[in-house]
């Protein structure tokens, strides 16, 4: 199955990265950025004004949000806050590590699509 075919039904689904990193990612296969959690690189929930961020996702602007899993470690009152909430998060894998199921760089690409695929399933 090609990836971009498998998830284009889900093209209009605001999909809410972490982190500008995950930008690339959404355009190479056609999904709509809703913009960004971290309002400074690096600086993971500082300047995030969190009451307007949950207002908006709980009024639905977003349903999904994808970040790396390292980034809930180190955030953890901002992923707390976030798990608070209906959006569900999607923990994608940022780089080959090796034995593992993304040990190459077809395998990471094709988990990180099918687990967007999921939850864009659920939250469509």
């Amino acid at each position: 199955m090609k990836w971009s075919a498998s998830i284009a039904e889900f093209k209009d689904v605001p999909v809410l990265s972490f982190h500008s990193s995950w930008d690339y990612f959404l355009k190479a296969f056609n999904i709509r950025n809703a913009g960004t959690v971290e309002a400074y690189p690096g600086m993971g929930s500082l300047g995030v004004d969190l009451p307007a961020l949950k207002s908006k996702i709980n009024r639905g602007d977003y349903t999904v949000s994808i970040y790396e899993p390292a980034q809930a470690q180190t955030n953890v009152a901002l992923f707390k806050h976030l798990e608070s909430t209906r959006i569900k998060l999607v923990p994608l894998v940022p780089s080959v590590i090796e034995q593992s199921e993304t040990d190459t760089y077809r395998n990471l690409i094709n988990h990180n699509v099918n687990a967007l695929r999921a939850a864009l399933k659920l939250a469509k």
